[in-house]
């Protein structure tokens, strides 16, 4: 498994403290991560269009425009069509009703630590994790929802899943699709 994070954070301090723990988790549980680092509004702009993660970490308080904060980030990024994670940092209480605009799974309040993150990061493994299959092609994995694959064939060494919107075809047993539809 592999998870693509994006973190938006203005700080480098905060960035790196987020992002030293993220990686002890990962390292802890074996699960590989890629982490993407956002520090700007013109940054998370550019990158909006493009953007694909697992997990998007948003500072809530930002200092590179006056104007725009994480929750207007999360706001647009659900505009956009994402439907991944949101998990809000912040050093103020007071902005934790306004997660639930975005449909935030979580609000963590700095300063972050490993636990914290331990903790938030286990329970999305726990709730998610198994909700998706995880298809692999070369060095890319794609997570397909269970619910979009409509069925599975075996064609000679190849097993073809056919999604709602797709076909995957991959090179495994057929008995390894226990790994696609878990118990």
């Amino acid at each position: 498994m592999i998870i693509n994070i994006t973190i938006l954070e203005d700080n480098e301090s905060d960035f790196i403290t987020l992002s030293d723990s993220i990686k002890k988790w990962a390292a802890n549980t074996g699960i590989l991560i890629n982490i993407i680092w956002l520090n700007s509004y013109k940054k998370f702009i550019k990158s909006l269009p493009t953007l694909k993660c697992d997990l998007f970490f948003s500072d809530i308080e930002l200092n590179c425009n006056n104007s725009f904060t994480g929750i207007d980030a999360c706001k647009q990024l659900r505009e956009s069509g994402y439907t991944g994670i949101i998990i809000f940092l912040t050093a103020f209480k007071e902005y934790v009703f306004d997660g639930y605009d975005v449909q935030a799974f979580n609000y963590l309040l700095k300063p972050i630590n490993y636990g914290t993150i331990n903790n938030c990061l286990d329970k999305f493994i726990h709730l998610f994790s198994r909700e998706f299959y995880y298809y692999h092609k070369g060095n890319d994995i794609i997570s397909i929802p269970y619910n979009d694959i409509m069925y599975i064939e075996k064609n000679g060494h190849d097993v073809i899943l056919h999604t709602t919107s797709n076909v995957f075809v991959e090179r495994i047993s057929l008995m390894l699709t226990s790994q696609i539809f878990p118990t």
